[in-house]
């Protein structure tokens, strides 16, 4: 479990966290509650968040983090970097909830840079962007954007060996609950993705997809960590 006692970041802030896994090792890593951009100073500094996850050889990692909250009119950078040497393995989710619906708070007038890199051996796999900020509104209102839509989340796994039509077919059967959702295979990963409105709802459909995952990628089956039943 990794514990940030403050539960967020800051203007000015830069929250970094570096995962190294040596050869042959193997490791699930989540946090015991959802992570926070606080809603920024005047001066609207930075508020960043870096997350380094290094993999050995035959090594696997599974990054499985709680949620994270970007409060209205916050700053804020979330950088995920993961790099692979042969034969290692990765399963990792993000959900990130825009604003706070509930006090009836949007996410207007913020800014959010979110990037995840995964490479192996120095050459990129997958890079996937998300930015947002007040001079895209349209992009988060329509409908080839958001949506209007407050939850999103991207859920990764592989290198697979080869494309496993059966399992495509598994996942794409699962159900988001009613919530926007869909599985793709890129350069070697499966990725499937949510867009709703409840973050509760996005962990149940990634742990879904985890629950297929692990077995095909890691030969082992998945047996959630007791703090997410909390």
């Amino acid at each position: 479990y990794i514990l940030h006692p403050p539960g967020g970041v800051v203007s000015g802030d830069t929250l970094a966290l570096t995962i190294s896994l040596d050869d042959n090792s193997n490791a699930l890593f989540t946090t015991p509650g959802a992570g926070r951009v606080y809603k920024a100073h005047s001066d609207k500094g930075l508020q960043r968040q870096t997350t380094t996850i290094t993999l050995g050889p035959q090594a696997s990692a599974e990054w499985l983090p709680l949620e994270t909250i970007v409060f209205p009119d916050a700053n804020g950078e979330l950088l995920t970097r993961i790099s692979l040497a042969d034969g290692a393995t990765y399963i990792g989710w993000e959900v990130c909830c825009l604003g706070l619906p509930a006090g009836n708070q949007p996410f207007e007038n913020g800014s959010l840079h979110q990037r995840l890199e995964i490479y192996r051996e120095g050459k990129p796999l997958l890079i996937d962007v998300l930015e947002l900020s007040k001079n895209n509104a349209a992009f988060r209102q329509g409908a080839a954007g958001l949506a209007g839509n407050t939850v999103t989340g991207l859920l990764v796994a592989g290198p697979l060996l080869s494309a496993n039509k059966d399992l495509l077919a598994q996942l794409r059967e699962l159900s988001a609950d009613g919530a926007t959702a869909g599985i793709t295979a890129v350069n070697g990963f499966i990725t499937a993705r949510y867009l709703g409105s409840n973050a509760e709802q996005a962990r149940r459909f990634f742990t879904r997809c985890w629950s297929l995952l692990r077995p095909a990628l890691l030969q082992r089956q998945a047996c959630e960590p007791r703090i997410w039943a909390c």
